[in-house]
């Protein structure tokens, strides 16, 4: 059997092509934003309560801020669990209203605003919806299930 004396060159550079796709893979990743380690896209979330700003983290600094008295209420983590309600009520105009231009938004309440606050993905991070209040106690009307402390 006789070998190609272009293979070990063609083999370096194939090593090469996919350390820079590694590499540029890794670059794309983001960041916890308290401890700067990468973190895979899926990831949990920490609300800034005050800010009212959501800060990307990793595993381990979502463990440090699972309980409200680690950071005196400064940071929230966002629950990861979604709820699914089969008998949910919401029409168009409902919709509408509540000035979420994409089709996904997270609602909280908030004590320091006192009142409940959406949020949805936009390019600069979570972005506040401009949430009618008179919109928010009809849906609650509708779905008591939504019904929080304080809403």
């Amino acid at each position: 059997m006789m070998s190609d004396p272009n293979l070990p060159g063609e083999l370096s550079a194939l090593k090469r092509f996919a350390r820079r796709g590694q590499q540029a893979a890794e670059a794309a990743l983001e960041s916890c934003e308290f401890c700067s380690e990468p973190i895979p896209s899926e990831h949990r979330h920490l609300l800034e309560v005050s800010k009212r700003e959501v800060r990307c983290v990793c595993q381990a600094c979502s463990i440090l801020f699972d309980r409200e008295a680690a950071s005196l209420g400064k940071f929230r983590l966002i629950p990861d669990r979604r709820l699914y309600f089969p008998d949910f009520r919401m029409d168009d105009i409902q919709w509408e209203s509540l000035r979420i231009p994409v089709g996904l938004a997270f609602l909280f309440y908030s004590t320091p605003a006192q009142k409940v606050l959406a949020y949805y993905p936009g390019p600069m991070g979570a972005t506040e919806s401009l949430l009618s209040l008179d919109t928010w106690g009809d849906l609650v009307q509708g779905n008591p299930i939504l019904k929080v402390h304080g809403s």
